[in-house]
């Protein structure tokens, strides 16, 4: 098993929600000094089709999917959202990192929810279990639009309106600091800057 070519197809899934095998060959080929070719990589995906499913990825037309996208019947709205945005690609040992479904960059604004929630709550594994579930909630698509859901899935109500605000604000900040599928891996605060609107 050729597992640096797998951890590619896993890590760019992770990623991007959506990946070309074209897109994996390039990459991977950007960033090691023996090539492959989409014939190579096909062959790869066909025969650890299974590896690949118990790491959540599908391999389907010329594509690899993150299972939850399939799972959602997201993958219309997933792609529509990409559009033609670059792709976010950081140095090989970054991406490799994304191999492991549970990784995430812990960015400043991470950290600042974690440390709100454990001052709410008084429980630091359990400020950090729901970060990393708002964290979870916001690179879906209609994430942001939808965080009511979640508060009423979590039981998570509020009451002092100050704190109500500045958890909007610290979500908010995470929302923008949140490598999305729908932005090819740039986060939206990223990608407003590519585009010049900030």
């Amino acid at each position: 098993m050729n597992k640096i070519i797998l951890d590619y197809c896993i890590a760019l899934v992770n990623l991007y929600g959506i990946v070309s095998l074209d897109r994996v060959v390039d990459t991977y080929n950007m960033q090691n000094e023996r090539s492959i070719c989409t014939e190579e990589l096909e062959a790869t995906v066909n025969e650890y089709e299974n590896y690949l499913r118990d790491n959540l990825v599908i391999a389907e037309n010329n594509e690899l999917i993150a299972m939850e996208i399939k799972m959602l019947d997201d993958f219309d709205k997933e792609k529509g959202y990409k559009g033609n945005k670059p792709y976010y690609i950081p140095e090989r040992k970054d991406l490799l990192r994304y191999s492991d479904y549970t990784y995430f960059e812990r960015t400043k604004s991470y950290y600042d929810l974690v440390e709100f929630l454990e001052d709410l709550f008084k429980d630091r594994y359990k400020a950090e279990e729901l970060a990393n579930d708002i964290r979870i909630f916001l690179k879906s698509v209609d994430g942001i639009v939808n965080l009511g859901y979640f508060f009423e899935e979590n039981d998570l109500m509020i009451k002092d309106s100050k704190d109500a605000e500045q958890l909007m604000e610290l979500i908010k900040g995470l929302a923008d600091n949140t490598r999305l599928w729908s932005n090819n891996g740039y986060t939206p605060r990223e990608m407003e800057k590519m585009l010049g609107k900030r």
